[in-house]
């Protein structure tokens, strides 16, 4: 219940879920159109790639959603801005998608 009272107060305050990009190597990847279409993994591919960049729950694990959906939503302007192909989402204990790894595929 308490739970449940903070993640509304939260929301009325303006502290809904959200997240950031950060840059984390110096691949840097073209930007994709608005809207584009990318992988949501839940391990590391096995075909080669390279990191771009690291996506991070703004206000904490309390506050970010807990479907690939929502997820998807939440990350696709900044995978798209950062030209990549997947992320690779870290999902903590209580089911959130608190973090994500935006990567490139590499050409084979």
């Amino acid at each position: 219940m308490r739970i449940g009272l903070a993640v509304l107060a939260g929301l009325f305050l303006g502290v809904g879920c959200g997240y950031g990009y950060t840059q984390t190597t110096s691949h840097v990847a073209g930007p994709k159109p608005e809207g584009c279409v990318f992988d949501l993994l839940s391990v590391r591919p096995d075909r080669p790639f390279d990191e771009l960049g690291v996506i991070d729950s703004t206000s904490g694990s309390a506050y970010a959603v807990s479907d690939a959906r929502s997820f998807m939503e939440w990350v696709r302007p900044d995978v798209c801005r950062a030209g990549g192909d997947a992320v690779i989402a870290e999902v903590n204990g209580l089911g959130h998608y608190v973090r994500g790894i935006v990567i490139k595929y590499r050409k084979q």
